[in-house]
């Protein structure tokens, strides 16, 4: 064989064929070492907040824990506002009488208490004197139906005080039938009245600590007669718009120079007892409230009332004390005694 010819010169480039079928995917290549880390990226925007997640349910009861150790006292608070008075409760039951108590010393209570009044009172005819207490009582002339004729009967009223007369029956002969009254221990003594007739005598005082009181009828008309209380004067009254009623009004008490009321809490029958003999008047028809004779103007004295009937004085009774109480005007206390000599 010859030798091979020389390398002619490149041919000119054909036209690109057609493209070829896809071959087949080749194996996944080996995972690359890791790449270093980036630098930190920069904060992204605040996202919406998400829905509100659905109640879960309760847990177990935790264990009862340990009382804790007292705190430390508070301050003091501030006194609140004083309430206002409350209505005045519906009067209770009268409680049933109590067993008598056993009997005290004379005057021991009343001299105890700094009330040593007293009135001594005689009579010239028997059956006309009516004592009440050691320091009041009843002068009359009949004790009931009509007087005698012929009469010359004398009450002799002596005190360590004034003496004050109140006449609560009046009805005798006009000019003939007389009650005389002196300031003074007999009928020498100087003159405060003479009084006839049926008009009611106004009350009277001695100005020298005792009373005389004459009375004096003929021989003919007889009437309904007289009868009049006798008290130790500036210690109790009864204040009534109506001069002609005597047994009923108001009570006030004299304290330390002055008229004072009594409030009527409690107030009852045992208290207006106590009233009607310490004024010399009879038995007490009625305990009255709600200042029923009129709004005292002085101090309210007395509260709470509690006597047991047979006191000489109101002021010895059980009560809150002089000037205690929780009471106005409204309720100051009275009282109706009887005109039955008892």
């Amino acid at each position: 064989m010859g030798p091979s010819g020389k390398i002619g010169k490149q041919g000119i480039v054909g036209q690109i064929g057609l493209k070829g079928e896809a071959g087949q995917k080749g194996k996944k290549g080996e995972s690359g070492t890791q790449g270093m880390q980036g630098p930190k990226g920069e904060r992204g925007l605040q996202g919406m907040p998400g829905l509100k997640g659905e109640r879960g349910t309760a847990g177990p009861k935790g264990a009862k824990g340990e009382m804790g150790t007292q705190g430390i006292q508070g301050p003091k608070g501030s006194q609140g506002i004083t309430g206002q008075k409350g209505q005045k409760g519906v009067l209770g039951p009268k409680g049933s009488k109590g067993t008598k108590g056993e009997r005290g010393l004379k005057g021991q209570g009343d001299i105890l208490r700094g009330y040593g009044l007293y009135v001594t009172a005689t009579s010239s005819c028997s059956g006309l004197l009516e004592t009440r207490s050691r320091s009041s009582g009843i002068i009359f002339s009949n004790r009931n139906g009509e007087y005698s004729n012929g009469m010359n009967c004398s009450w002799a009223l002596s005190s360590n005080t004034n003496i004050k007369l109140i006449f609560f029956r009046f009805q005798t002969e006009g000019t003939h039938d007389k009650v005389r009254v002196y300031n003074g221990i007999s009928s020498s003594s100087s003159p405060l009245g003479e009084f006839d007739g049926s008009s009611l005598p106004s009350v009277i005082t001695s100005s020298n600590n005792a009373l005389y009181i004459r009375f004096t009828t003929d021989g003919s008309v007889t009437t309904t007669g007289f009868a009049a209380s006798y008290h130790a004067a500036n210690s109790i009254r009864l204040v009534n718009s109506d001069s002609s009623n005597k047994l009923s009004g108001r009570v006030e008490l004299f304290y330390r120079g002055s008229w004072g009321t009594i409030c009527n809490d409690g107030w009852d029958i045992n208290d207006a007892q106590v009233v009607c003999r310490q004024l010399g008047f009879p038995l007490a028809s009625r305990a009255i409230g709600s200042a029923s004779f009129g709004q005292g103007s002085g101090e309210i004295l007395l509260d709470d009332v509690d006597c047991n009937g047979g006191e000489a004085f109101i002021e010895s009774c059980i009560s809150r004390g002089f000037r205690q109480h929780n009471c106005g005007h409204s309720e100051d206390a009275s009282v109706e005694c009887s005109s039955t000599i008892p």
